[in-house]
């Protein structure tokens, strides 16, 4: 794929490729792809040590941890959910948690207070939806109306200005669910429900969408979510965080799926009173911007400034009280328009990013994601490296995935050490006050009886290795000329690219994502990187492999590598289980 991101990009993380200084690496042979048969079997050396651990939040000086705690709330009640409770404060610094808010109202949730109980310095985040209003509560059509938000002043809400009809589709984007008939409002006369706009969302419910712009929709929301976010019901239930969802795609079209090949085709009309009659572009012709602005129109840039400002009002509003924002992006965190919302928020998670599979074009989007990052944590905010597994199960993804478990004991590993690694890739830096978390995103069934057990069986021990902090940024250290093994496909622009990060404990070596139709992950793809000493890999469950003079890095795959530890005197691995 062609690299279309710019200098702006590749200043800040520029590619080297000779007579790289690095702590504990001298690279050689720079582009050159070395196959062998088979990869030598890792034979483990020690256990390796952790460091200190804290009852309270940061658990850990290394790594910071933040987790949805996915159906954690819909554990039994007591002895069961209070394991499940006990579990995520002992080891994780941020959690989702209930809070009751206009889509998706729990009055009688104390999660958060709970959680604060266990661990009063953790991290309680609660999510809502502000770009959307769903007509039904929860975003699902089959539920009661949202009666917070379906009558408000006709001032909080954006109107058609003229006759429009829109298809409806599922979010297969193949399955129609209905049509809607909205007559206009023109700006010669007053504006009626009739005429909101009305979208659908999520592929399950219809939704009316929020003057952005109105003073008055701005304090009305701001003031409601701070009391919602201090007290549940008639509970305090103290939420430091709100999680906005839905700002994954660039411009009003994008982030509201308006396309001939998405959820809302504008078949006639689509003229919205609020921006001078503007209609929504056909998102589906033009899905991705990357680093120009050139095929966002008039109203995309219209409404994203507006989103904008009032990110930035909101932001503000909640500073003042201690808490703060983090909004979803998706895969699109470094679009222009989607990355000036980022900055006003200050807050950003980017569902989908953190792994291999997630960089589907490689270091095309990984070089500038990195960039994001750190102008992220370096003006103050946060950043949550969320994946989804719980939607997309570590099991079924590694093996779809990856073709075998390469450097690892088995391809789950495999896919959660580059994780691993693309955390420390992307942490912030000694002397910046924003905050990167990783986040391993555990998963088990509500119905489970044994939580605890569950979520230890995903906890690697890795995650304890101490690393240190980073020395330096990351930079591409080794690249070359790759032919894709499965397809036989060769392109001018294929190559391989290895990122490297100093720690004072550790080096950081990931390799991203060939090319998108690259999709052999084995022994084929082995590049050597040869070390200045011996060093040994960082295993999942906290072993050292056999020290090694080079290592062998495949497509997709990051390796964490220390100094040969002397071996006459192993370390203990921490058990948090005896906390």
């Amino acid at each position: 794929m062609e690299d279309t991101h710019g200098d702006v990009h590749k200043s800040a993380f520029k590619p080297q490729r000779a007579r790289v200084a690095l702590v504990g690496l001298i690279i050689i042979g720079i582009g050159t792809l070395i196959i062998q048969p088979s990869s030598t079997p890792i034979v483990k050396a020690q256990t390796t040590t952790v460091s200190t651990y804290n009852t309270n939040s940061p658990h850990w000086s290394h790594i910071n941890i933040a987790d949805f705690g996915t159906n954690l709330r819909a554990l039994q009640p007591g002895a069961i959910q209070q394991a499940g409770y006990e579990w995520y404060a002992s080891h994780v610094d941020s959690l989702t948690v209930g809070m009751n808010t206009f889509s998706y109202p729990d009055s009688t949730s104390t999660q958060a207070a709970t959680m604060k109980s266990l661990n009063p310095t953790i991290n309680t985040v609660g999510s809502d939806i502000d770009l959307f209003m769903c007509e039904h509560f929860g975003c699902w059509k089959t539920n009661a109306t949202n009666t917070n938000q379906n009558n408000l002043p006709e001032e909080y809400y954006l109107h058609f200005s003229q006759n429009t009809h829109i298809d409806f589709f599922n979010h297969d984007h193949v399955t129609p669910v209905g049509s809607v008939d909205i007559p206009g409002c023109p700006d010669t006369g007053p504006v009626t429900a009739a005429c909101r706009v009305q979208l659908f969302e999520y592929g399950e419910d219809t939704a009316w969408l929020p003057n952005t712009k109105s003073t008055a929709w701005r304090t009305w929301y701001a003031d409601n979510l701070l009391s919602n976010m201090a007290v549940t019901g008639s509970v305090s239930n103290p939420i430091d965080t709100v999680f906005f969802d839905g700002h994954g795609m660039s411009g009003f079209s994008g982030a509201m799926y308006v396309g001939s090949a998405l959820e809302n085709r504008i078949t006639t009309g689509g003229g919205i009173r609020e921006y001078g009659g503007k209609a929504p572009r056909d998102f589906s012709v033009d899905p991705y911007h990357g680093d120009t602005l050139a095929q966002a129109d008039a109203l995309d840039t219209e409404w994203s400034s507006d989103v904008t400002s009032w990110l930035a009002y909101l932001r503000s509003r909640l500073a003042a009280v201690g808490k703060n924002i983090r909004i979803n992006t998706g895969t699109t965190i470094y679009e222009p328009l989607i990355f000036q919302e980022v900055l006003a928020a200050n807050g950003v998670l980017p569902e989908y990013f953190n792994s291999a599979y997630g960089f589907a074009f490689g270091a095309t989007q990984y070089t500038p994601f990195l960039h994001s990052v750190r102008q992220v944590t370096a003006a103050g905010g946060t950043v949550d490296l969320y994946f989804r597994p719980c939607a997309d199960k570590p099991a079924d993804l590694a093996t779809f995935f990856y073709t075998s478990p390469g450097n690892y004991d088995t391809a789950v590993n495999r896919f959660r050490m580059w994780n691993l690694a693309g955390y420390y890739m992307a942490k912030e830096s000694t002397n910046e006050s924003g905050k990167v978390y990783f986040d391993p995103t555990f998963c088990f069934d509500y119905t489970s009886t044994t939580p605890a057990q569950d979520l230890e069986a995903q906890w690697l021990k890795a995650y304890e290795h101490d690393v240190g902090q980073p020395v330096g940024e990351p930079s591409v250290i080794q690249e070359g000329k790759v032919t894709c093994p499965s397809n036989g496909h060769t392109d001018p622009s294929d190559a391989y690219h290895i990122y490297s990060r100093q720690y004072s404990k550790a080096l950081i070596l990931l390799r991203t994502r060939d090319a998108l139709y690259c999709e052999t992950y084995g022994d084929p793809t082995i590049v050597n990187v040869p070390l200045s000493s011996s060093m040994v890999m960082l295993e999942a469950d906290g072993t050292y492999s056999a020290p090694m003079t080079s290592v062998p890095i495949r497509n997709g795959e990051a390796v964490i590598m220390v100094p040969a530890p002397d071996t006459t005197a192993p370390g203990a691995i921490h058990d948090l289980q005896t906390k």
